[in-house]
C-alpha cells in the first residue's frame, strides 16, 4: 500500500482476517509506487493488482473497444 496508507491498513487487518477464514497471516508493506488507495496483493495463489490507476486503464481499454469507430470517410 502507498505509505500514507499504511496506519489505516494495519487497523484493518483483523477485520481482513476474519472475512476470510483461510488466510492466517496478512503483512502490510509499504510501496511508494502505490497511488494513495490503491495495494497489490500477493498470495500463493498469485497476484492481484488493485491500484487505481491500473483499473482506469483497464476502463478506458473496454470503452475503446465498446464505442463504435467511425468509419473513414463518415461524418457525423
Amino acid at each position: 500500500v502507498n505509505p500514507e496508507d499504511l496506519d489505516y491498513v494495519r487497523t484493518k487487518r483483523e477485520d481482513l482476517k476474519a472475512m476470510m477464514e483461510d488466510i492466517k497471516v496478512i503483512n502490510v508493506m509499504p510501496d511508494p509506487k502505490i497511488e494513495r488507495g490503491g495495494c497489490i496483493i500477493e498470495s500463493s495463489l498469485g497476484t492481484i493488482d488493485a491500484r487505481i490507476s491500473i483499473k482506469l486503464e483497464a476502463l478506458r481499454e473496454l470503452i475503446e473497444i465498446m464505442t463504435p469507430k467511425e468509419e473513414e470517410g463518415e461524418k457525423e
